[in-house]
């Protein structure tokens, strides 16, 4: 997705606070020139004419003066998020709900188990977002997606579940669950997850099934 397709995204999902967008890993490095015509692009698809982010505001004031800024060429902050739902898969609102979470997060690298059903499809979301994806694959070949790992994301060994699930959160700062069933129930492995995640302190965003 390039950058004009990412802005039209985010107009289509009817995100009008353009200040997020600058920590897409996607725009995040670009020139001031370019955070120049990003902007303006921005502008006429929300209808806002300003912004309130110092930071933008800096990179577009130095674009104007022909520098660069601080902020341009400031790497972005990794964000590190982790994945974990049922084998029976995840529907479009849980898809639409990541995707929209991934970017307003400034997610970098991400981390699932490679299972069938919502490992692939966060897998692929991750891909068109065109994020770094680091695969934690279980010691049950049967069960497997083998998913391969993208940009700076690397094929972990294969270990029993709880282990490989206990390494997909001590990895990332933030985990999302995308369990079958909306109240907890404890012979799941995805509940058993979220409540590793808790114990570690991690923030979790909760997407289940159904609402």
């Amino acid at each position: 997705m390039n950058v004009k397709e990412r802005i039209q995204w985010y107009k289509d999902q009817g995100i009008t606070d353009i200040a997020p967008l600058f920590h897409d890993p996607v725009i995040a490095n670009l020139s001031p020139d370019e955070v120049n015509q990003v902007h303006n692009e921005l502008c006429e698809l929300t209808g806002n004419k300003k912004i309130s982010n110092p930071k933008v505001i800096e990179a577009i004031a130095a674009a104007e003066r022909g520098e660069v800024s601080e902020f341009t060429l400031s790497a972005p902050k990794e964000v590190i998020i982790g994945f974990t739902g049922s084998r029976k898969g995840i529907n479009k609102r849980q898809e639409d709900i990541i995707k929209s979470f991934l970017l307003k997060s400034g997610a970098t690298h991400l981390h699932h188990g490679d299972c069938v059903g919502a490992d692939t499809s966060f897998h692929e979301i991750g891909e068109e977002l065109n994020l770094s994806i680091s695969i934690h694959p279980p010691n049950k070949k049967g069960l497997r997606s083998f998913c391969s790992p993208k940009g700076e994301g690397i094929n972990h060994e294969e270990k029993p579940f709880i282990k490989r699930n206990h390494d997909i959160v001590d990895a990332c700062d933030v985990l999302i669950a995308c369990p079958e069933t909306n109240k907890e129930v404890q012979r799941s492995g995805t509940w058993a997850t979220i409540r590793y995640a808790r114990k570690q302190g991690k923030k979790i965003e909760l997407i289940p099934f159904n609402q």
